[in-house]
């Protein structure tokens, strides 16, 4: 019924478990990972079903024993289209869930910053963007963008735009798909670096999280990767993982479903016992770390 276009009130709100406190610890290594393709209304029904089988593998699990924590991208405009789809999201409300959600490329809706025509335009997306991310208590977004704006004026410009927004970071996922730091050409020559930190030139303890994507997770089985990701076993995204560097806080875009549950929880407890310096959070808790990391006041806070 595309009568029901009302939007999400503040009582409802996604309703996601707060993240684990951690203390930042510089010997160790972080990562998150976060599922791609929220931003495509047509597949909620395939986000929902995942949901659904991680609420029935996970729920009841004792302190300890809890499922490893995934994030997932939303799409912004679920309220938009239809105030019902958000019911797909209260799969998650339950003791122990370890699931949490951030905004999809690029934010408010499909977009490429640098595709932008002027700043106004940019500035708008902005603003849709902001908006999302409180209507649905939102505290970070996925922004696609082409390698070569990687680090571009304008790009820098666009990210630091959100700092005092509700938006705290960035997870910047690159173009072409398949450009990561282990394939021939890594974004490292263009500076790459897994976690960086825009500050507001006013006052140095704002500001907002840049993190960039370590690479793409599209199946666990097969020796030919996917058109949208790397065919990696658990060893091997293990290994990959492992050769970051120490203190970093590193994000892998596991592709859509590629990575199914049982398989995540494989992955996850391979991590555990053959890298016990390697930490899988998610997302939120990443972006608590840098905060700490870099000494930023966070703007939820007093």
């Amino acid at each position: 019924n595309m009568h029901a276009s009302q939007r999400i009130s503040d009582k409802n709100r996604l309703k996601q478990n707060p993240p684990p406190k951690l203390r930042y610890n510089a010997s160790k290594i972080y990562v998150a990972h976060i599922v791609s393709d929220g931003d495509n209304l047509s597949l909620l029904g395939s986000t929902h079903s995942y949901l659904e089988e991680r609420r029935t593998r996970c729920a009841g699990r004792k302190e300890g024993d809890r499922c490893p924590p995934r994030s997932w991208t939303i799409s912004g405009r679920t309220d938009i289209v239809s105030p019902a789809l958000r019911s797909f999201y209260s799969t998650v409300d339950y003791e122990g869930a370890t699931d949490s959600f951030l905004l999809p490329p690029s934010g408010a809706s499909y977009f490429y910053p640098a595709a932008a025509l002027d700043r106004r335009g940019l500035w708008k997306h902005h603003n849709a963007t902001v908006r999302a991310a409180e209507r649905l208590g939102i505290e970070a977004t996925v922004i696609w963008d082409f390698f070569f704006e990687f680090s571009s004026k304008l790009h820098r410009e666009y990210i630091s735009s959100f700092i005092g927004t509700p938006i705290k970071a960035v997870f910047w996922s690159g173009a072409p798909w398949l450009l990561s730091p282990n394939e021939k050409y890594p974004f490292m020559k263009l500076g790459y670096k897994s976690d960086n930190v825009l500050r507001h030139p006013n006052d140095p303890k704002r500001g907002v999280i840049l993190f960039n994507e370590l690479t793409r997770w599209d199946g666990v089985v097969g020796d030919r990767d996917g058109v949208n990701g790397k065919k990696m076993s658990y060893a091997q995204m293990g290994k990959l993982v492992q050769q970051q560097s120490r203190g970093s806080l590193n994000f892998v875009y596991d592709i859509s479903w590629s990575i199914h549950n049982d398989e995540f929880e494989a992955y996850a407890a391979t991590l555990a016992r053959d890298h016990p310096d390697v930490e899988l959070v998610d997302h939120r808790t990443l972006i608590d770390l840098a905060f700490q990391k870099y000494d930023l006041r966070d703007p939820a806070g007093p």
